[in-house]
């Protein structure tokens, strides 16, 4: 006969029910290693700090007040009387500074989608203090600057090998209006304007398309044109006669007023150019 599930439940039931636990002393490694542990906290030297320096969270103990104290208060006279030699007011951007078109793409960024982070907290810082910022790109490397609808590898700049011939070893310059489109979206971030170099290396055959194209990109950022870089130095760098002098200049910026005025929809958008200390006529 087969025990029913009924009598296998009752014999569980009887069954004795048993409990019991262990407790260990001093069990290697544990009770050892606790001591140890605990005897070493007690006497261990807090870690020194090796990280950067700007990041040190040391804090030093200010020295106290040298005693006699120094003064907290101070007189300053002011005069309700003008000036004498104070010019006119100028604006928090009356200072700005340039940037080699060679460069462009070292400081505002790698084309127009990759703009330079530090470039644009340093406009924004200038911005809050200033309102604006006013930034030339131009210098040797724009008279040699030639634009062209797309480069090799969709580069925005390419410098060309150097011309031996040149005293200023000046490459030329291949640009692509990506440049241009680098410098709006700058401006469309930060309150930046900007000065754009002319080339005048070869007045004979005028290079205008950076300014048949910054007009309508960059529009009311674009400051002016410089033409030209340093006609002073023309003549010491052979880039001009031995001549060459402020008439001469003069003459080659009208060619050139007279091309945009032509050609860029009658734009009156231009400056003079920079020079160094010495007159052009002390450079011959």
């Amino acid at each position: 006969m087969r025990p029913s599930s009924l009598s296998f439940l009752l014999l569980q039931l009887c069954l004795p029910v048993a409990w019991a636990s262990v407790t260990v002393y001093n069990q290697q490694p544990f009770g050892d290693q606790t001591k140890s542990v605990a005897s070493g906290s007690n006497t261990a030297a807090a870690a020194a700090y090796t990280g950067s320096a700007a990041y040190d969270p040391t804090v030093l103990d200010a020295p106290g007040v040298p005693n006699p104290a120094p003064p907290t208060k101070f007189f300053q006279q002011l005069s309700s009387a003008p000036v004498p030699g104070l010019s006119i007011p100028q604006s928090g951007y009356f200072f700005g500074f340039s940037v080699e078109f060679s460069v462009a793409n070292q400081v505002l960024g790698t084309n127009s989608t990759r703009l330079a982070v530090p470039f644009l907290n340093l406009m924004a810082n200038i911005q809050a203090r200033g309102g604006s910022v006013r930034v030339r790109v131009g210098g040797n490397t724009q008279d040699y600057a030639t634009m062209f609808p797309s480069l090799p590898g969709g580069k925005m700049l390419l410098k060309q090998a150097q011309d031996t011939a040149n005293p200023t070893d000046t490459p030329a310059l291949l640009f692509t209006p990506d440049v241009l489109y680098m410098m709006a979206n700058i401006s469309a971030l930060v309150n930046v304007e900007w000065y754009l170099g002319i080339p005048l290396n070869d007045t004979a055959n005028l290079r205008l398309q950076i300014a048949e194209a910054a007009e309508p990109i960059l529009g009311d950022k674009l400051i002016g044109f410089q033409v030209g870089n340093e006609p002073d130095q023309y003549p010491l760098h052979q880039h001009r006669p031995p001549t060459y002098g402020p008439a001469n200049f003069s003459a080659d910026f009208g060619l050139v007023d007279a091309a945009l005025l032509f050609r860029v929809n009658g734009s009156r958008k231009k400056c003079g150019t920079s020079t160094l200390s010495r007159p052009l006529a002390e450079s011959r």
